[in-house]
């Protein structure tokens, strides 16, 4: 795995992570995974090839296990 190239990218993605991880926290999972997921979206392919995908995926698979969808939070524990 590698780390993004394009600096201003990363830190626009952990902008967003770290928003989303805010909304989480406040059980607002809908906005939490709203965002999550934009921020994987920002991700260049292929996106398992940054280090940053680790962390986002867990984010979401944690946002799914937690508002009890196990079968979604399943498909993204295994990007990790």
């Amino acid at each position: 795995m590698s780390e993004l190239l394009d600096k201003n990218l990363e830190i626009k993605i952990i902008e967003i992570v770290e928003n989303s991880n805010e909304f989480h926290n406040n059980k607002n999972y809908d906005s939490a995974l709203t965002a999550y997921l934009n921020a994987w979206e920002l991700i260049p392919e292929p996106k398992l090839e940054w280090e940053i995908s680790n962390w986002i995926s867990s984010c979401i698979y944690s946002a799914y296990f937690d508002i009890g969808n196990y079968i979604i939070a399943k498909e993204w524990g295994g990007y990790n």
